[in-house]
């Protein structure tokens, strides 16, 4: 049996015996609610209600990589006509990679574009070359469609649905990224 703990950018998987999932998902459950459980013997063992201390907020190492997110910008990412050449305008779904800072991300473009503006640190990418596209199959069932400015022959996206990382490799035979199984 599996334990799965997920938050948004980070998920964990733990395989066990289906007994000692049971005993892990109740105690995580009262941690997390503060209750008190009893144990096998009877005796009663109080669970502590989650409290904030400075050591509690400490950042812990993320499984999954988060892109930051710079402060507010004045232009919107939006709809954007430009005079820089060899562009093409593109919307839906996309994973697009900042020319100037390397940071990656996959959003909604409604309105086509020939650029997407990067949220860490501010500058345009253009879509100087055909966006490849990427087919997506998670185990959770989510599947999804995003077109790419990525060159890497493989890379992990996280599910749209349930924030897990889904490895994805360049097809070189239908020129696409698919899910690797």
């Amino acid at each position: 049996m599996k334990i799965k703990i997920m938050k948004p950018g980070a998920a964990v998987t733990m395989e066990c015996e289906e007994m000692k999932a049971e005993e892990m998902f109740k105690d995580f459950t009262a941690k997390m609610l503060g209750i008190e459980r009893t144990g096998k013997d009877g005796r009663s063992r109080k669970q502590a209600a989650p409290v904030s201390t400075p050591q509690a907020n400490k950042p812990v190492p993320s499984l999954v990589k988060t892109p930051e997110i710079a402060p507010a910008q004045a232009a919107a990412e939006g709809a954007g006509s430009s005079d820089h050449k060899n562009s093409d305008a593109h919307s839906g779904f996309l994973y697009i990679k900042c020319d100037h800072c390397g940071a990656e991300r996959a959003y909604c473009q409604k309105a086509p574009s020939e650029y997407s503006i990067c949220k860490r640190c501010g500058s345009r990418t253009y879509f100087t070359e055909p966006l490849k596209q990427i087919l997506l199959s998670c185990e959770c069932g989510q599947r999804s469609r995003y077109l790419t400015n990525m060159t890497d022959d493989m890379f992990d996206i996280q599910c749209i649905d349930c924030g897990s990382p889904v490895a994805v490799k360049y097809n070189q035979k239908s020129k696409r990224y698919e899910t690797i199984r």
